[in-house]
Parts: C-alpha cells; sequence; structure tokens
C-alpha cells in the first residue's frame, strides 16, 4: 500500500541521526532503503502532500513501474 513518509535521514557522511527530514511516497518495505534513512516520523494518507503543499518524492526501487 503506498503512503507518504515523513522520514528522519542520517548524515551522508557522519552517519548522525536525525539529520535532515524527507517527504517519500512509497510501500512501508520499500521506503527503509531509501538513502540514508533513519527512522520513519508518521505515516500519512496518499493525498497529504495536496493540502499541505509540501514536495513529496516517489520511492521505488524495487519496481519499474507503480500503478
Amino acid at each position: 500500500m503506498l503512503n507518504i513518509y515523513e522520514l528522519y535521514t542520517k548524515n551522508p557522511v557522519t552517519k548522525e541521526t536525525g539529520w535532515d527530514i524527507k517527504w517519500v511516497r512509497s510501500t512501508e518495505e520499500q521506503v527503509k532503503s531509501y538513502p540514508d534513512f533513519d527512522c520513519i516520523i508518521s505515516r500519512n494518507a496518499d493525498n497529504i502532500d495536496a493540502y499541505m503543499k509540501i514536495k513529496v518524492e516517489d520511492w521505488f526501487p524495487n519496481q519499474k513501474e507503480v500503478a
């Protein structure tokens, strides 16, 4: 199931946790492979980007196409 996740990422150099926040549309299994993934802060309905006016990145590293 697709959701929009609010993530913490790690510092790419020092691996310090809680470095940056990203909004990513993905599945729960695949979002954990996001570059420098630290942890999920929140999971939201797929339309949150429309009413919050946030930039959401699609992340589907294991699929060529997403229906």
